[in-house]
């Protein structure tokens, strides 16, 4: 199971799944599986990056995975592919619609400043937090 992020308000306890603080009573919003931890959304990055990398392990296997990808934004990925064991936890900070591959090989924590953005990771993904980096 995913960490759950502290609660913004007293900073003592996670919050719960629905959003609900135990500690402090305070109530943040969940929506469309999106723990929002931001009161507004920032209509500069909102649905700005929406581009999901639909790269999964079967597509790493392939001639195409192993010859054009390196070259395409590929660099990052392979590195945590390769270094974080399966099945571990994942922060992804400004992740945008997510990988594809994160999803099915680790439990992942989504963090971004988009609301439809987080809206589109991946299913897999563990958790997904709107924040900003005040919280």
């Amino acid at each position: 199971m995913s960490p759950a992020p502290l609660c913004p308000s007293c900073s003592r306890t996670e919050i719960s799944a629905d959003g609900a603080c135990p500690a402090c009573q305070a109530q943040w919003p969940v929506e469309q599986g999106v723990l929002r931890l931001v009161e507004q959304n920032n209509s500069f990055y909102e649905g700005a990056y929406t581009a999901q990398v639909h790269l999964d392990s079967r597509a790493v296997q392939t001639l195409k995975g192993k010859v054009i990808l390196p070259f395409v934004n590929y660099g990052y990925l392979k590195a945590v592919a390769n270094s974080v064991p399966q099945g571990r936890n994942l922060l992804e900070l400004g992740c945008g619609s997510g990988c594809v591959l994160f999803g099915e090989r680790f439990r992942v924590t989504a963090v971004d400043l988009s609301f439809h953005s987080l809206a589109r990771t991946p299913a897999q993904y563990a958790l997904r937090v709107q924040a900003d980096a005040t919280m």
